[in-house]
């Protein structure tokens, strides 16, 4: 079975969830005979690392992170 995992919303700095979803994709790589697609912005090192064994999907990080930045809150303050 071919299965797209969205890693785009996962942090760089992997704590709580981001920790989680790796972890968890780990897991489901053993034993199984599925194809993994995974989305993974493209300055994410760790992830890149992470998931060698399966297909990996750049999106460009600038789409997500842009909107997220101290620059653009402090200016909405």
């Amino acid at each position: 079975m071919n299965i797209l995992i969205d890693f785009t919303q996962i942090p760089i700095q992997k704590v709580g969830v981001g920790v989680y979803a790796r972890e968890t994709f780990l897991e489901l790589l053993r034993g199984t005979n599925n194809k993994y697609y995974c989305l993974v912005q493209d300055d994410d090192k760790d992830m890149l690392n992470t998931l060698k064994s399966s297909k990996i999907i750049f999106v460009k990080s600038k789409w997500f992170r842009f909107f997220f930045s101290s620059d653009l809150t402090m200016d909405l303050l």
